[in-house]
């Protein structure tokens, strides 16, 4: 049978930015795939903008909680942080389908 243990400090701060770099990947992944979807960078709309302030608060929130070694709230906020990500696409993926539509 398993025992459990709270994790030492620096272990916490491991598993917390572990769940950070987790999360950037999967974003990073998601970006890609709707690189793809519209046939490559230059087919990026020019308003289309993923360095927002709010979106760099994010992260920048996010790091800091993981090297404060915070498991649970790390997780929390990059599953908000996905989310919102994944929100942005679909919403300019409405916007692009609707545009192509438009024009057809």
């Amino acid at each position: 049978m398993a025992t459990y243990r709270r994790p030492k400090t620096g272990e916490s701060r491991e598993l917390a930015e572990l769940v950070a770099s987790t999360t950037y990947g999967k974003v990073n992944t998601a970006f890609v795939q709707f690189v793809r979807e519209l046939g490559g960078f230059e087919h990026l709309p020019p308003a289309f903008d993923i360095s927002s302030e709010q979106m760099q608060a994010a992260e920048r929130e996010i790091d800091e909680t993981a090297a404060a070694g915070k498991i649970t709230e790390t997780a929390d906020l990059c599953q908000a942080y996905e989310a919102r990500f994944h929100r942005y696409l679909d919403a300019w993926r409405a916007k692009l389908a609707a545009m192509n539509k438009g024009a057809a």
